[in-house]
C-alpha cells in the first residue's frame, strides 16, 4: 500500500524484490537500509496505523507552525532533530544541505528559533559545570593525564585565575568548584568553527573532531548542541553577498591559528524544528519519536483521541 513492495512475485519468499522493499521502507523511516527485517525494523513495522495517522496529523500542525514563522525570512535555516538534516533555504529553495549530529536522548536539541550572527575561528569550549561534573571529573580520576592529553585548562571561577591540576584534590567534593576550558584547534569539541546563535537555551551550530560519528544513520550523540558535517559550505552560504569575506579567508584564518570573530552584515534566522514525518517526492517519511515528543503529545491532550504508543520504537 505504501509503494515499497512492487506487485507480483512469490508472496511466500523473500526474494530479492521483498530485500529491495525492505531497503526501501528502511530509508523512508531513517533506519539503515540493510534489508533485514530485526531489531528497529520490525519494531517500525509493528507500529500501529492509526498511531502513524496520528504522527501525520501532529507534525502537519508543525509544519504549520514553522510557516507562520518563516513565511516573511527570505533565507533561513532548518535542522530536524529529528532527521538530523540541515537545510539553507534562499527564494524557496534548498541552497545549501548538511548531515548534522543532534542531542543525545538525555540532553535533547531542543526545538528553538534564533538567528545566526556572527562565526567565530578556533573557539575555545567552555565545559559546561553539568558535563564537567557527571564526564570530565570521573575522567580526570581515572586518567589523571587527561586534562592535558585533551588540552583541557583550569581556572578558579569563570575569568578567574588559571590552576594547576595537580594542586586539586580531584577526589573531593572541592573539585565540581572548578571551571573547565579547551584550548583551540582540531581537537577542540566544537572543531574550528562555532556559529553563534544566541538563545536562552545556549544552544549552537559547530565543527566537532569526531567526525566519523556522520556515518551513523541515527546520529543523537551531542550534549544538546548541533555539529555539522558540512560547516564549511553552511559558512560558505551565509557570506554569500557579504563584501570581503569568503570561506577561504577563515580557513586561511584556522591555518595561521588565527581566532576571529566574524559578524554577518545581516543575520540569518535558524529554526531547530521536530519533524518525525513528512512527505518527500510523494514517499512519506517518518523518522523515530527520539525524544518521545509524539507520545507525549497524544498523551498531553493535543490528540484528544489519542492513546499513548505503548512502547518506545528507539533502538
Amino acid at each position: 500500500m505504501t509503494g515499497d513492495l512492487r506487485a507480483g512475485g512469490d508472496a511466500f519468499a523473500f526474494d530479492a524484490d521483498v530485500e529491495a522493499a525492505v531497503k526501501r521502507y528502511q530509508l523512508r523511516n531513517g533506519v539503515e537500509p540493510t534489508g533485514i527485517v530485526f531489531g528497529i525494523t520490525q519494531r517500525l513495522l509493528n507500529v500501529p496505523l492509526d498511531v502513524r495517522v496520528r504522527q501525520l496529523e501532529l507534525n502537519l500542525q508543525r509544519m504549520r507552525d514553522i510557516l507562520a514563522k518563516i513565511a516573511t525570512q527570505p533565507r533561513f535555516i532548518l535542522m530536524n532533530s529529528a532527521s538530523f538534516e540541515l537545510q539553507g533555504v534562499a527564494g524557496g529553495a534548498v541552497a545549501v544541505t548538511s548531515r548534522t549530529i543532534a542531542g543525545k536522548r538525555a540532553t535533547p536539541t531542543p526545538v528553538v528559533s534564533a538567528q545566526v550572527q556572527a562565526l567565530n575561528t578556533l573557539p575555545y569550549w567552555h565545559v559546561p559545570g553539568t558535563i564537567a561534573k557527571a564526564a570530565l571529573i570521573p575522567m580526570i580520576r581515572k586518567d589523571p593525564g587527561y586534562l592535558y592529553k585533551e588540552k583541557i585548562r583550569v581556572f578558579s571561577s569563570f575569568g578567574g585565575d588559571e590552576v594547576d591540576p595537580g594542586s586539586v584534590n580531584w577526589w573531593g567534593p572541592e573539585a565540581e568548584r572548578y571551571v573547565f576550558r579547551q584550548d583551540p584547534g582540531e581537537h577542540n569539541a566544537l572543531g574550528v568553527l562555532r556559529f553563534d546563535m544566541p538563545n536562552k537555551h545556549i544552544v549552537y551550530m559547530h565543527d566537532t573532531p569526531m567526525k566519523n560519528l556522520f556515518s551513523y544513520f541515527e546520529r543523537a550523540v551531542s550534549a544538546g548542541c548541533v555539529r555539522l558535517q558540512n560547516f564549511w559550505g553552511v559558512a560558505d552560504w551565509l557570506l554569500s553577498g557579504q563584501d570581503g569575506l569568503s570561506v577561504a579567508a577563515l580557513q586561511g584564518r584556522v591555518a595561521s591559528g588565527q581566532q576571529s570573530t566574524v559578524r554577518l552584515k545581516q543575520a540569518v534566522p535558524v529554526h531547530f524544528i521536530y519533524l518525525t514525518a513528512w512527505v518527500d517526492n510523494g514517499a512519506v517519511q517518518f523518522r523515530n519519536d527520539l525524544y518521545n515528543r509524539d507520545a507525549s503529545a497524544f498523551v498531553s491532550g493535543e490528540d484528544v483521541s489519542a492513546r499513548p504508543m505503548g512502547v518506545s520504537i528507539a533502538p
